[in-house]
């Protein structure tokens, strides 16, 4: 079976208690996106893609 690194455990871990503290039943997509922009070269590389990741951040507080 293939472990998750010790980032991607992070990632999970942090969609995981912000879904729980939101009480949410289920993790979904942008609670994990929401928690990936906690990663510095997952933030570059969205900004270098042209994403204004402030925005992206502030929706996705919103619409969790």
């Amino acid at each position: 079976m293939v472990e998750p690194n010790e980032e991607l455990q992070l990632v999970f871990d942090k969609a995981i208690k912000d879904a729980k503290a939101l009480n949410h039943e289920y993790v979904t997509l942008e609670h994990l996106v929401f928690s990936m922009l906690c990663l510095e070269n997952f933030y570059n590389l969205l900004q270098g893609a042209g994403c204004d990741t402030e925005e992206l951040k502030q929706d996705l507080e919103n619409y969790l």
